[in-house]
């Protein structure tokens, strides 16, 4: 017979875990709009290297507070578990220094990796079993998208794509630290579990489809006839974009809005009248051009500058190098390829334009390029190019609807459980 007393503080624990759990995704919520202040004030005072130590430091801390832990369970502790914690932190810790170039991307490791603790600790049964952890882990990657969704909405911070994935990467390591940590015993999963995991890869999958949708041009339709969304149609706010990956041979990679012949065609027929509208914007006017223009309204014109853009970016940087480094020989090698880009894509525009490159740097470019270096634009790397957008749809759709078609089978499968 239960123990009343034992089942009433399991509750207890499950509620507090369930507050705790909103709270924390409040909190994660509210601080949205204040991340950048914060980082700006935050940088001002040490560098950015050490909020990549911040973050590893604490994943150090969690790694020793799942080894006290794994020391307290009923059960014995066994070298499979404590090699699966070392094994899931070295993993974690690798995540957090790929993200060092952004490192206010690797809190988000510790942020949703907190969370999904707590939503599993919500969420557990008495007798746990995997598929309620899949479903923290769904619950915790849905939230980290709405998290991105809201970062879209507001001012200064964007969507990313990435960013979703790594909301989701916390969560899944933290439940699998905790597939090690629970003291169980993991039983077979209840029809009921299941369902749940189901329906939130279901909605998951649904609110990815909506998100993926959400272009540029439908972003700037919407918020044209919707009073206070103006701001959500400008053009470095994307949430998705579809376009075309181009190889150039002996320059490297890049991707645009448009295919090679729609380049080709509007550098020919448009030249002169790019080139006069990029001469209105020199590097002191570069936010302005921002403000006046999108990728939406004039993709060759967008492009065409922010290529130029990324050219002289390189170039001021190679200035700031130190002759011969290797920080030097990238940036000359970026500089150039970027250079041989626009000759190759606008190449008539730039010939055209006060934005063109005085032969002796050319030259000087060209003697630091290191050929063997790949080379891939990073103007526009968000682009979606490995699948179309009505593809995209079609597949995000069609996987939820098999989800959901399980879920059915689950749902009648949990009726014949309770009936037996």
């Amino acid at each position: 017979m239960a123990d009343p007393d034992r089942s009433r503080a399991s509750r207890r624990g499950t509620e507090l875990a369930a507050i705790a759990a909103a709270a924390w995704t409040a909190i994660i919520f509210a601080f949205i709009p204040l991340v950048r202040p914060i980082q700006r004030a935050l940088l001002r005072a040490v560098d950015q290297g050490w909020i990549t130590v911040a973050v590893l430091l604490a994943v150090g801390l969690a790694l020793a507070a799942a080894v006290a832990r794994l020391r307290r369970l009923p059960r014995p502790a066994r070298s499979f578990d404590l090699v699966w914690l070392v094994a899931v932190t070295a993993l974690a810790a690798w995540c957090a220094w790929a993200l060092r170039g952004r490192p206010e991307e690797a809190i988000h490791l510790l942020q949703f990796g907190i969370l999904a603790v707590l939503l599993y600790r919500a969420m557990r049964p008495a007798g746990p079993d995997l598929a309620i952890l899949a479903a923290a882990v769904l619950l915790g990657a849905l939230l980290g998208t709405v998290d991105e969704i809201i970062q879209w909405i507001v001012p200064a911070r964007y969507w990313d794509l990435r960013d979703v994935a790594v909301n989701a990467g916390a969560c899944a390591l933290a439940a699998a630290a905790l597939w090690r940590l629970d003291p169980g015993p993991w039983r077979r999963p209840r029809a009921l579990s299941v369902s749940l995991a189901l329906r939130l890869a279901s909605a998951l999958l649904l609110l990815l489809a909506l998100c993926l949708a959400n272009t540029p041009r439908r972003a700037a339709w919407y918020a044209e006839r919707v009073p206070g969304l103006a701001p959500l149609a400008l053009a470095d706010n994307a949430m998705a974009e579809y376009g075309y990956r181009h190889r150039l041979p002996g320059i490297g990679e890049l991707k645009s809005r448009l295919t090679l012949a729609e380049l080709a065609q509007q550098d020919q027929s448009r030249a002169a009248e790019i080139a006069a509208m990029l001469d209105r914007y020199p590097d002191s006017r570069y936010l302005q051009f921002f403000r006046d223009h999108s990728a939406v309204g004039d993709p060759f014109l967008y492009e065409a500058r922010v290529h130029i853009f990324s050219r002289d970016y390189h170039r001021r940087h190679l200035a700031a190098a130190a002759p011969g480094s290797t920080a030097a020989q990238e940036h000359a090698t970026m500089a150039f390829r970027q250079q041989l880009l626009l000759e190759r894509v606008f190449g008539a525009t730039l010939a055209r334009s006060s934005h063109r490159l005085d032969p002796y740097e050319r030259q000087r470019l060209k003697g630091l390029d290191d050929p063997r270096r790949p080379f891939a634009s990073k103007t526009a790397s968000h682009l979606i190019t490995a699948v179309s957008e009505p593809g995209l749809r079609l597949a995000l759709l069609a996987a939820a609807a098999a989800l959901l078609a399980l879920d059915a089978v689950a749902r009648r499968r949990a009726k014949m459980e309770a009936a037996a």
